[in-house]
């Protein structure tokens, strides 16, 4: 699809954002219990922007720390890492949020997400995970697996 290519289960559902086009857009891939997103936009526009992967990363971890219902977040693991043979930055934190009126209630969501910039094609792309519950059982080799088919070129 749009010159670019990764694999998921063959069970799971598939959206994509109507407004998607060649140069930007995302799709979701998700199951019941598990949601996987891969966005793409503009390299240029992000370099412009963040000026590097490693920043343009953060800003993804800092837009979800200033999450309106986000109360707590923590990093499980931040590390360098390799997709497509593109450099990338690999983040898995956890954050608590806030779920009901006033956010007096909270719950947890365990968020993965992968930044790569792609000279080849002239885009960027970021693959993310987002789980709910405390306890909920996924896949985490889904993520990983997924992570690991991405083609870009």
């Amino acid at each position: 699809m749009y010159g670019f290519s990764i694999e998921y289960p063959d069970s799971w559902d598939v959206e994509l954002n109507p407004k998607s086009d060649r140069s930007s857009g995302d799709v979701v891939f998700k199951t019941t219990r598990q949601r996987i997103f891969l966005t793409w936009g503009s390299l240029e526009r992000v370099k412009e922007k963040y000026g590097s992967l490693d920043k343009h990363a953060e800003a993804g971890l800092e837009k979800v720390r200033k999450g309106s219902d986000v109360k707590k977040m923590e990093m499980i693991l931040h590390k360098g890492d390799s997709v497509n043979g593109h450099r990338a930055i690999f983040n898995r934190f956890k954050a608590t949020v806030g779920v009901s009126f006033y956010a007096m209630r909270t719950a947890y969501r365990e968020l993965s997400s992968v930044h790569l910039h792609c000279e080849e094609t002239g885009k960027f792309f970021v693959i993310s995970e987002s789980v709910m519950g405390k306890d909920l059982v996924t896949d985490p080799e889904v993520f990983g697996h997924m992570k690991g088919s991405f083609a870009c070129h």
